[in-house]
C-alpha cells in the first residue's frame, strides 16, 4: 500500500508543487524505492500477502492491467462528466446526474448479462474483447462531445460506455481467478482488485491534475480585462497562479 500512496501522492500534488520539486521528487524516489523492498520481503515470506508466484501467470497479469487500465476510464468518466455538464451545458448538478442516467443503465445492464454470459468459460475472451471494444469505442464518442452535441446522442454516447466500461472489469477479475489453482483463489483476486483500485485513485488524480491545471489557466485572461470589486481582484490576484 505504501508505494501506490507515494504514487498517488505524486500524481495528486505534482503540478501543485511542481513535478521537480524536492517533495514530488522525494515521493517518486520511495515509491521506487518501497516496491524494491517489496519484492524481497515478499519472496522470504512464508504466507506472503502478495505471492510473487501470480506474476508468472499471464493471464493475471493482463487481468491486472485490464482492470487497472478500466477504472481509470470509468472513475474519470463518473468523476468529471458531471462537471463537464455542469460547465460546458450549464445544466444543475441534479439534471447533470439525471444526464447519466444512460450511463447508469449500461453499467447496470452490462454487468447482469455479463455475468451471465461468462458462466460458460469458453464465452470470456469474446466478452471480455466485446467489452474493450465498447469501451475504447465509448470514449472516443465521449472526446467528441461539444456544446452543441444533441440530447440524443449524449444518451447513445453515454450508454455506449456505460456497457464498456463496467463489462471489463468483471470478466478480467474471472478471467484471472479461472486461471489459478484453488489455493490461489483469494490471492489473484486481491491482486487484480487491487490493481482496479489503484486504476481508479490515479484515473481521478491524473485527470484532476489535467482539469485543474486547464482551468487555472484560463480563469486568470478571461478575468484580465474585467472590472472587479477590489476585495474580489484582490482574492484573485491571490489565488490564481502568477505568469512570468
Amino acid at each position: 500500500m505504501a508505494p501506490a500512496t507515494a504514487l498517488v501522492l505524486v500524481t495528486s500534488f505534482g503540478s501543485r508543487w511542481g513535478w521537480t520539486s524536492p517533495g514530488i521528487l522525494g515521493l517518486a524516489v520511495a515509491a521506487v524505492a518501497l516496491i524494491a523492498l517489496v519484492v524481497p520481503v515478499e519472496r522470504r515470506a512464508a504466507a506472503p500477502v502478495l505471492p510473487l508466484s501470480l506474476f508468472t501467470s499471464r493471464t493475471v497479469v493482463l487481468a491486472s492491467v485490464i482492470g487497472f487500465v478500466a477504472n481509470v476510464a470509468m472513475f474519470s468518466v463518473l468523476v468529471y462528466l458531471p462537471t463537464y455538464l455542469q460547465v460546458v451545458d450549464g445544466v444543475s448538478a441534479t439534471l447533470s446526474g439525471v444526464h447519466l442516467l444512460p450511463l447508469v443503465i449500461g453499467l447496470v445492464a452490462s454487468q447482469s448479462l455479463a455475468g451471465r454470459w461468462i458462466t460458460d468459460p469458453a464465452r470470456l475472451r469474446v466478452v471480455l474483447v466485446a467489452g474493450m471494444a465498447l469501451n475504447v469505442a465509448g470514449l472516443l464518442l465521449l472526446s467528441t462531445l461539444a456544446p452543441g452535441t444533441s440530447p440524443l446522442a449524449l444518451v447513445l454516447y453515454f450508454l455506449v460506455s456505460g456497457v464498456g466500461i463496467r463489462m471489463v472489469p468483471m470478466v478480467a477479475l474471472t478471467a484471472a481467478q479461472n486461471a489459478v489453482p484453488a489455493a490461489d483463489l483469494g490471492a489473484a483476486s486481491a491482486v487484480v482488485t487491487f490493481a482496479r483500485s489503484i486504476g481508479a485513485a490515479f484515473g481521478v488524480a491524473v485527470f484532476g491534475t489535467l482539469v485543474g491545471g486547464d482551468v487555472a489557466g484560463g480563469i486568470g485572461p478571461a478575468f484580465r480585462w474585467i472590472a472587479l470589486p477590489v476585495v474580489l481582484g484582490t482574492a484573485l490576484a491571490f489565488l490564481l497562479p502568477k505568469r512570468s
